[in-house]
């Protein structure tokens, strides 16, 4: 790779004007992306309170962690279709009964299965995961059309506060990093938007009028 470097610039490659612009963004980028890793190592490691509160709140997480056995199906219905294949499905006492009804009605569908974790999924939906019981099905709209979720099954796998703590630390530190970013980000665009309007405050006449103060406006210059 050296030696192809050298022949490069023996060519002048390295002056190419679309080379040049390149090397520049990928400075730039560089460059911006070691100062938000500076902005992030700002951020401070959770203490052991701050841990343990945090394992306190989220025993779906940790002290009462299951792992899920879902069977998913999938379904493409039209926006005028979704309330009645909901209800007829609610009727349905089993999975192979409901994927009956589906095939005689015509209606498109696709069935998967999945195990997780509690921590492989969406925190923001874990509590309603974690009240499910085994057997339970619930069925939501999707962009296609809808999805039917079965928990097929559930295992307790709970975890103590030592052996979360590395993840909690590492969570809670990535998210206080996350914030400082886009707090620095949020700063940078307000203090641009401010000396933007402060440049241009009096409005597009304005910096006209204060450009060249020792010339005569081109009426007045007229009349005299």
């Amino acid at each position: 790779q050296e030696l192809a470097f050298q022949k490069a610039q023996e060519e002048k490659i390295d002056r190419d004007p679309n080379v040049v612009q390149s090397i520049e963004a990928a400075k730039r980028e560089i460059i911006v992306r070691k100062y938000f890793e500076n902005v992030a190592g700002q951020a401070q490691q959770p203490n052991d309170t701050e841990i343990r509160d945090y394992f306190d709140k989220h025993p779906a997480l940790f002290a009462q962690r299951r792992v899920y056995s879902f069977q998913e199906v999938t379904i493409e219905a039209k926006p005028e279709q979704v309330e009645g294949i909901k209800a007829k499905l609610a009727t349905a006492k089993t999975v192979q009964e409901m994927l009956q009804m589906l095939q005689a009605d015509g209606i498109r569908h696709a069935t998967s299965q999945a195990v997780r974790a509690a921590e492989q999924l969406p925190l923001s939906q874990l509590d309603n995961f974690a009240q499910m019981k085994d057997g339970q099905v619930t069925i939501s709209p999707t962009p296609p059309g809808l999805r039917v979720l079965i928990l097929a099954g559930s295992e307790n796998k709970p975890v103590t506060l030592e052996q979360a703590k590395p993840a909690i630390e590492a969570f809670l530190t990535n998210e206080r990093k996350r914030q400082l970013i886009e707090a620095q980000q949020k700063s940078l665009r307000a203090s641009a938007k401010i000396e933007y309007v402060g440049s241009f405050a009096g409005g597009p006449g304005a910096a006209a009028s204060g450009a060249a103060p020792g010339l005569e406006p081109a009426s007045e210059a007229a009349s005299q």
